[in-house]
């Protein structure tokens, strides 16, 4: 008898395979979820499998739907996940091609959900279907049409589990700026710097220093608010993830809230106005710091100011 022997990377290559599935991916939602719904579809085609004849099975929507369920499996295999859960959309999306009562059945299903999809997406799917069931048996759609339906909403789901998959490392990146940040502010009150601070007009270290930490507090801050809103309005997943944009802004809020320090301690301030309150004590620069690198208005207004407004 012959033992058959593993070249040495298909064997590293699986060993590295088992130790993602015994150390996370078996208790991963995701892994579960995809496991037991490819399962349970493959059940489900095994069904329709029993009551149809070889020469039926040839060639059929059928045969094609577990070829697919099969390389699904595979991927869940090599922890390709979203590989497999396209492959299993696709598998799912060939049904439409079993029978009419299908396919109506579909047809309803896919009018409700078409409204949680955006516009374009959802404006697609009712030209192609239908808006109502009389506009539906006046289009005679066929089992073609309902899968571009299909795969056009499958794809918004695609779509947005890759976004998201996108913003959580940055969301994870501003997360820890944030951390570095408090603990820096942290450590400067702890080491008694806040007495060296009674005269907020010198520009030394320990005053510049300062406002740097509460403008990139302020300005980080404003980053996870405007990355978390931007998640729904922007056409171009890459753009989410681009660091460059992301340190971009945390650095130009940054250098507003110097810019507002230096101002206010300047002869300009008195002539422009540029707060209704005095700044007496450093706990006043420190909100205007992070509140300019929070928002570039003040720092905006600051220059209209000093430059006059065009006409």
């Amino acid at each position: 008898m012959k033992v058959k022997i593993e070249k040495p990377e298909k064997l590293i290559s699986n060993l590295v395979i088992r130790f993602k599935r015994l150390v996370y991916v078996e208790f991963s939602p995701r892994y579960i979820r995809f496991k037991g719904d490819l399962c349970t579809y493959r059940q489900h085609l095994e069904v329709f499998k029993e009551g149809m004849k070889e020469e039926e099975l040839k060639d059929s929507w059928l045969t094609k739907a577990l070829t697919l369920c099969e390389t699904a499996s595979e991927r869940l295999k090599e922890v390709r996940i979203d590989e497999g859960w396209k492959l299993l959309h696709a598998a799912e999306r060939m049904e439409v091609y079993c029978c009419e009562e299908k396919r109506k059945a579909t047809i309803i299903q896919l009018r409700e959900e078409a409204g949680k999809l955006n516009e374009w997406r959802k404006n697609s799917i009712l030209k192609i279907i239908g808006i109502s069931d009389e506009e539906n048996k006046q289009k005679d759609i066929s089992p073609q049409q309902l899968e571009m339906a299909l795969q056009i909403r499958d794809d918004y789901y695609h779509t947005l589990y890759y976004t998201n998959r996108l913003t959580r490392g940055q969301f994870n990146w501003l997360f820890f700026v944030l951390g570095v940040l408090i603990f820096l502010i942290l450590m400067f009150v702890n080491s008694n710097k806040l007495s060296e601070m009674d005269e907020m007009s010198k520009l030394n270290f320990t005053n510049l220093y300062s406002i740097l930490l509460f403008g990139l507090l302020g300005a980080t801050t404003s980053s996870i608010f405007r990355f978390r809103n931007s998640q729904s309005t922007s056409r171009i997943p890459e753009i989410l993830s681009n660091n460059s944009i992301t340190m971009s802004r945390i650095f130009v809020g940054a250098g507003f809230s110097v810019f507002i320090f230096v101002l206010l301690n300047s002869e300009i301030a008195k002539s422009v106005e540029l707060f209704k309150f005095e700044m007496n004590h450093c706990y006043e620069f420190f909100t205007i710091a992070f509140v300019s690198g929070f928002s570039e208005r003040i720092a905006l207004n600051s220059i209209q100011k000093i430059i006059g407004k065009k006409e």
